[in-house]
């Protein structure tokens, strides 16, 4: 055998070069160098040679750095979004004004337009225009307050009753001047609204209660003055524009209206008739003055009526 030499006592030898060969490093087989090469990854390990997980610079190459994973993170892979917390506001206005009852809401108002005067035009234009209707419902009930207010027994005209009717019938009062003025606004535009009113508040004013003192009595005659005058203000409006077939109509209406509540004495009522019929009789013949069979005409309607008599109207 080559590389084999008798050594002595019968024991071979081995060469260098033999045993050079005998000592090599075999190669490791495929399997055993693959199983260690895919080596299943640990949950902790971390693949920092993986391009796909490396941040990339300009230029294209992988760059090393943090690993840009999301913090909070859903099973499914989505961000979770982080809820504020709660903070503190005002309440809504219309929550706030919820809980203010009809007085506390205009005191408010009347506040605000105090503040700043130019707030009243808008409240106008915001606000809903008052009808008449609106208007009467108001001033009837104010006037059942006013009869409520009287003592249940007793004298209904005495101190005592007027001391207690006294506060709703001013209040009343003031109500009925404020709606005579803004009904008389409406007089050159819309003179049945105008003679509407007129004619249910002066049945108002008419039933205002007779007192056993006479100074207690001065507040009616002040409305009922106030009425006759607000009567020839609603005319003389009325017929300055065109005096065409329907307005005429109207203000006859008119003053057959204001004639129902006359009496035989007289009262301002009474003078602001006489004075809306000479007008009216002029605007309805405007080339020339009332004849004296016209004014016949006129004083005989009121006579029949009223049983007044041969007295002149003015």
């Amino acid at each position: 055998m080559a590389g084999v030499q008798d050594g002595g006592f019968g024991r071979p030898t081995v060469s260098a070069s033999a045993n050079t060969n005998m000592y090599a490093r075999q190669p490791s087989s495929p399997s055993t160098s693959s199983m260690i090469g895919k080596r299943k990854r640990g949950p902790d390990d971390m693949d920092l040679g993986s391009s796909s997980d490396q941040p990339t610079s300009h230029d294209g190459s992988s760059t090393p750095g943090h690993n840009h994973t999301p913090l909070f993170s859903s099973p499914s892979g989505s961000t979770k979004r982080v809820r504020a917390l709660p903070q503190g506001r005002p309440l809504p206005l219309d929550r706030l004004l919820d809980d203010l009852d009809r007085a506390s809401l205009k005191r408010v108002l009347y506040e605000l337009c105090a503040r700043h005067p130019g707030l009243q035009g808008e409240v106008y234009k915001v606000v809903s225009p008052v009808t008449v209707s609106d208007a009467l419902a108001k001033l009837h009930a104010m006037e059942r307050g006013v009869n409520e207010a009287f003592p249940l027994g007793g004298d209904r005209s005495g101190e005592y009753a007027y001391n207690r009717v006294l506060p709703r019938l001013r209040d009343l009062q003031l109500a009925l001047s404020d709606y005579l003025s803004h009904f008389l606004s409406t007089a050159t535009t819309h003179p049945e609204h105008t003679f509407d009113f007129l004619d249910a508040a002066t049945a108002i004013v008419t039933r205002f209660p007779h007192w056993a003192n006479p100074n207690h009595n001065l507040a009616k005659r002040e409305a009922v003055e106030e009425l006759g005058g607000a009567w020839q203000s609603a005319f003389r409006l009325a017929v300055s524009g065109v005096m065409d077939g329907e307005l005429r109509g109207t203000l006859a209406s008119g003053l057959d209206r204001l004639r129902l509540h006359l009496d035989p004495t007289p009262s301002p009522l009474r003078e602001a008739f006489n004075a809306i019929t000479e007008l009216f009789l002029a605007h309805s013949h405007p080339s020339q003055p009332p004849t004296h069979h016209q004014q016949q005409q006129q004083q005989a309607r009121v006579t029949l009526a009223f049983g007044f008599g041969n007295r002149p109207f003015a």
